[in-house]
């Protein structure tokens, strides 16, 4: 749970049957073909009262909404969930499109109107290809309401359905570089600023660990590598500060 600007209290979770937050009652059917799991996130305002909730989930498996997940800026709930959806994720009466592999976690980033529970936008940032995770994503929120999101990934990554970053036929070292951290800029009313990569030459080639915002409005990021990684056109090559070379921050 967060407390919003007006006093009142934002909640985040998950149930595998119908669910009354007051008057509002949210039926899994509406976001899950069996009915049975989906997450919602409510508020209760300052007097204690419920005064919205919304309800989201795919066609297959449920997945909570965390506190480190949701942040609110201006009167926007900003969350992020991951979804193990296998085709599509409903969030309200907003329908996102999936690839279908299933078998990693694509995330549903979404904004919310604190004040009447309206969704105000939602993006899906998904993987295709011969991929193996996305890891779990962490948020920042700059001073223009802006929030970076960023965590790690293998193969490509999609915004709504269109490649944004990608390893394979992109990176200096070829197919080899399979492994890499990502971060993205998307501005208060959910458009996506840019997206940015590291390149690494194998698997488990940098990931970010941290990250902290500067005065100048740009972004420090902190992480680890076991190989030979590039920010751009600076090179780390780690038997520099290792005998083997394979372990370095």
């Amino acid at each position: 749970a967060i407390l919003d600007e007006e006093g009142g209290v934002i909640v985040t979770g998950y149930s595998h049957h119908a669910i009354a937050f007051g008057d509002t009652t949210l039926d899994g059917s509406q976001w899950d073909d069996d009915g049975d799991s989906f997450s919602y996130v409510a508020r209760l305002d300052s007097s204690g009262q419920w005064a919205w909730a919304v309800g989201m989930g795919g066609d297959e498996n449920y997945a909570g909404i965390g506190t480190s997940d949701t942040t609110i800026v201006e009167g926007v709930v900003r969350f992020r969930v991951c979804s193990l959806s296998n085709e599509w994720y409903r969030i309200g009466t907003s329908n996102h499109t999936l690839p279908g592999d299933g078998g990693h976690c694509d995330y549903i980033l979404g904004g919310i109107d604190a004040g009447d529970g309206s969704v105000l936008w939602s993006h899906d940032v998904y993987l295709v290809g011969d991929s193996d995770a996305n890891s779990a994503s962490y948020t920042l929120v700059d001073s223009d309401g802006s929030t970076f999101y960023w965590g790690g990934f293998n193969g490509e990554l999609h915004w709504d359905g269109e490649k944004i970053l990608g390893l394979e036929g992109s990176a200096p070292w070829g197919e080899g570089a399979n492994s890499s951290s990502y971060m993205l800029k998307v501005s208060a009313d959910g458009t996506l600023l840019w997206s940015v990569m590291t390149n690494g030459t194998q698997n488990q080639s940098g990931y970010f660990t941290n990250a902290i915002l500067d005065e100048e409005g740009g972004v420090i990021v902190t992480g680890y590598s076991h190989h030979a990684i590039a920010f751009g056109d600076t090179t780390l090559d780690g038997s520099q500060w290792d005998d083997d070379g394979d372990s370095f921050s």
